[in-house]
């Protein structure tokens, strides 16, 4: 599993330079800036839910990873690099999802 978390950490790394790109490269309004913090809090709580690297915090994790268009719907992003932000995102879902079948499975065989 921790092999797992680690692939994760990395791309929730990637989100990350994603997101400090796409604010570095343009104007944001206002509604930009809110986007852009609550994506950050998210990206936060992800980055500390994986370094506990225990069962309670990646399920915690992935009650948001399964609403995750409810982040990163800000233009800023979106215009910067959609198909990217798509990419990454279906990444974080299927690699969280993987943790919580190995979780789930494991915590069925005790």
């Amino acid at each position: 599993m921790k092999t797992k978390i680690g692939e994760l950490s990395l791309t929730f790394q990637m989100l990350i330079n994603l997101v400090e790109e796409a604010e570095n490269s343009q104007q944001l309004t206002d509604s930009d800036l809110e986007a852009l913090h609550g994506d950050r809090n998210f990206l936060n709580f992800a980055m500390e839910s994986l370094d506990l690297c225990n069962a309670e915090a990646i399920s915690g994790l992935w009650r948001k990873v399964q609403y995750i268009s409810r982040f990163f719907g800000g233009d800023y992003l979106r215009n910067y690099n959609g198909r990217e932000l798509d990419r990454l995102l279906e990444k974080v879902f299927n690699e969280t999802l993987g943790i919580i079948v190995e979780i789930r499975g494991s915590s069925s065989e005790t």
